[in-house]
């Protein structure tokens, strides 16, 4: 008798653990990476996709600047970006195979908001998903956001901020990550 209250005891402690499933992930340089005094002033010009630092964490961030900010687009060498402060902000690439050139703004007060430390804070579309038969085995809901400004060093840095929950098999399980990523900027020819 003794032995079965022991084992029920263990597996009420696993369900316990499993029903308050989380997980926390941050790259500590996204809180440390400095500002450059007139970010927004200095943030005009043309950058590389493929970054020189990213975070290499449990959720290693994205691997180009379109994955963190527009997930559904293709991804170009490198892209243009400008600020505005009545328009807001506006990226601007080419697709190989497609003629022209391809355009995404952020408008403040919409998706964009300009933050004191002169970063700026753009709101990227995150549907909910199920997976699953009528009952959605599976239920995931995900806010993500994506701060960016130049560093002293005149490149772009973009820091992604995701917050997740989702309901596995009626276990809620959750999720909050911020990764960092520094884009290059393109010098002058």
């Amino acid at each position: 008798m003794k032995h079965q209250a022991g084992v029920w005891k263990r597996v009420l402690l696993v369900a316990l653990i499993a029903c308050l499933g989380g997980c926390v992930s941050i790259d500590g340089r996204s809180l440390t990476e400095p500002i450059a005094k007139g970010s927004l002033e200095r943030l005009a010009g043309e950058y590389r996709n493929k970054p020189t630092y990213i975070s290499d964490s449990m959720f290693q961030g994205p691997g180009t600047f379109f994955q963190m900010v527009l997930p559904k687009d293709a991804a170009p060498a490198s892209f243009t970006i400008s600020y505005d402060e009545p328009k807001g902000l506006l990226i601007r690439y080419t697709i190989e195979g497609i003629a022209g050139v391809v355009e995404r703004s952020f408008v403040p007060g919409k998706d964009l908001r300009v933050g004191g430390d002169g970063a700026l804070h753009l709101a990227v579309e995150m549907p909910c998903g199920g997976v699953g038969s009528g009952d959605n085995f599976y239920l995931d809901c995900a806010s993500r956001s994506v701060s960016v400004f130049v560093n002293p060093s005149g490149d772009l840095v973009a820091v992604l901020t995701t917050k997740e929950v989702a309901n596995l098999l009626l276990l809620p399980v959750a999720k909050y990550v911020k990764v960092v990523a520094i884009f290059p900027r393109v010098k002058a020819q």
